[in-house]
């Protein structure tokens, strides 16, 4: 069964490992060895995990205790971080953690939740009922990197509003 929940201080070193591997085997059907390589150069200890997202609140999805995802978000409805671990992946995960958050964004009364998505994440966004902004280049480490940012429209209970229409 799968448990959305806060992170916990133990959580972070598996954090690392979701990232990692997430980037490094999913997002590299999207990115260039050098892109992918830059982006997680190699696997990040907890501290490093509890110091990026420290200004974060950030949920964790369990499955049997295994830490299968997470997502980090901010109170003005940026959703900053959203990785599954490549073993998981159309399991539901990711989008029970989007809409735990969207849910808990609902509830602080933010009105739009918006993010930054990888190539390989802006169908997830888009099918979750995100809308496409622009399209954006990022500086990674000297490297470059496409992405999109993409907002939704939320109601006071965390649900979307799916009339969006596509920007780009």
């Amino acid at each position: 069964m799968l448990v959305v929940r806060p992170a916990l201080e133990s959580d972070f070193g598996a954090i690392g490992r979701v990232f990692h591997e997430a980037v490094r085997q999913i997002a590299r059907r999207d990115y260039t060895e050098d892109q992918v390589r830059t982006w997680s150069p190699r696997q990040l200890d907890a501290a490093h995990w509890q110091q990026r997202t420290v200004k974060l609140e950030v949920r964790v999805a369990a499955l049997e205790s295994v830490v299968a995802g997470f997502i980090g978000f901010s109170h003005s409805g940026y959703i900053d971080l959203l990785f599954v671990h490549p073993e998981f992946v159309r399991r539901g995960v990711a989008r029970a953690l989007l809409l735990e958050a969207e849910s808990l964004l609902g509830q602080l009364g933010v009105e739009t939740a918006w993010t930054e998505a990888s190539l390989t994440a802006r169908g997830f966004f888009q099918a979750m009922g995100y809308g496409t902004v622009r399209e954006q280049t990022v500086c990674c480490g000297g490297v470059e990197l496409r992405n999109y940012r993409m907002e939704k429209v939320l109601t006071q209970d965390g649900a979307a509003n799916r009339s969006q229409p596509e920007h780009i």
